[in-house]
């Protein structure tokens, strides 16, 4: 049984990824030579990489467990958050702890939303995410270990 535990800044959300991809940047010369979207996603995919690097890497199938810590907790749009997951999941696959991101070997995600202001210390916080990665899935919290996956399935709770 395989996991790995990773503790990430928060990505850019979906509207700015959306905001960026029309928006393009200029080398020196004034050429234009990309987007505001592919340049924050490569740096991004960078930062991840060099994060994980030595991590544990997962040759089969995963599943994704994010515990999303948020300021402006009101104000943000849980479909918004979630869009980040894009630049992720494939900073992972390109480091080599996924083999892809597609959905042969991504099998599922939960999506969990604190409030920084309800942790300790939380007004002094920046918003955060915990990215729980394993072979196995975790449903509500909860890990369900490989011997159970056979009595879920037959359950019709997996695919």
């Amino acid at each position: 049984m395989l996991k790995e535990t990773f503790t990430l800044p928060l990505p850019p959300t979906g509207n700015k990824i959306l905001r960026s991809r029309g928006a393009t940047f200029k080398n020196s010369k004034g050429d234009q030579v990309g987007s505001q979207y592919s340049k924050s996603k490569k740096e991004w995919e960078n930062w991840i990489i060099d994060l994980v690097r030595y991590k544990q890497k997962f040759p089969g199938r995963v599943w994704f467990h994010y515990q999303w810590h948020l300021d402006y907790f009101e104000r943000r749009d849980p479909d918004n958050v979630v869009m980040s997951c894009k630049y992720i999941h494939d900073a992972l696959t390109k480091a080599g702890i996924i083999v892809d991101d597609s959905l042969k070997y991504i099998k599922g995600f939960q999506h969990e939303f604190y409030d920084l202001r309800w942790q300790p210390n939380g007004k002094s916080k920046k918003p955060y995410l915990i990215l729980i990665v394993a072979d196995y899935p975790h449903i509500n919290g909860v890990e369900i270990k490989p011997y159970k996956l056979k009595q879920l399935a037959e359950m019709g709770d997996l695919a």
